[in-house]
């Protein structure tokens, strides 16, 4: 939920900046939630018939997505 509310905020500040970097911010945006859902997918399905094993191969690929949205969310609200 995090991402979506980076990116509502990335939004709302493309209209106040009127930038070409504001679209291409909210398009990152769109992308990481699309590569979350999936991942979510992905780990589900996995985790189905390998069990909890699939979380530790998993978890540098969310640290890292929350690094990125923690990047993401610094640099709109500068």
């Amino acid at each position: 939920m995090l991402i979506v509310w980076v990116g509502y905020q990335y939004f709302m500040s493309r209209k106040a900046v009127r930038s070409s970097i504001s679209l291409a911010l909210v398009a990152l945006t769109i992308l990481i939630a699309v590569k979350n859902i999936s991942g979510v997918v992905v780990y589900l399905s996995l985790a189905r018939y390998y069990g909890a094993d699939v979380g530790l191969h998993m978890m540098p690929l969310s640290i890292l997505d929350l690094a990125i949205v923690a990047l993401l969310l610094w640099i709109v609200r500068r």
